[in-house]
């Protein structure tokens, strides 16, 4: 993952993407920096909350 692109695309600082994926971990109990499986779990999420919407 690369937090740069990611941040530029968001039009974020990149800073505010590694709190952000931060907070995720601390509250999920995952990391999606490192852990593939994590990064799909949260892709799948993300996909089921604009679905339910």
């Amino acid at each position: 993952m690369n937090l740069k692109n990611a941040a530029k695309d968001l039009y974020v600082h990149r800073n505010t993407i590694v709190f952000r994926l931060n907070k995720i971990k601390e509250l999920l109990n995952i990391d999606p920096i490192h852990n593939d499986t994590d990064r799909i779990l949260l892709r799948l999420l993300y996909f089921y909350i604009k679905t339910v919407e």
